[in-house]
């Protein structure tokens, strides 16, 4: 009885430490696969917008605002963490 107790303890063991170095194989890709995610890799991107807030617009220091509203349709080139991720869109 001792000696099947002793096999399953260790079998236990053995078992945690499988999942503890599974888990630690698992973070380190994750970590791998975020860094090069956000490694400086610039990817180019085209926005087509199309807005209804006029064809002649006038800023003061406080706000804009248009006149002859109608619709408008822009393409902005840029930089996708700069446009899409920073709202640089909207300028």
């Amino acid at each position: 009885m001792v000696f099947l107790l002793c096999i399953l303890w260790a079998g236990t063991v053995e078992y945690g430490r499988w999942l503890i170095a599974k888990e630690q194989a698992q973070t380190a890709v994750d970590a791998a696969s975020l860094a090069a995610a956000t490694s400086g890799v610039q990817r180019w991107v085209r926005i087509d917008i199309v807005t209804d807030r006029g064809e002649e617009e006038f800023c003061s220091m406080d706000a804009c605002w248009c006149e002859d509203c109608g619709t408008v349709r822009m393409n902005v080139v840029g930089n996708e963490r700069e446009l899409i991720d920073e709202g640089g869109w909207r300028a």
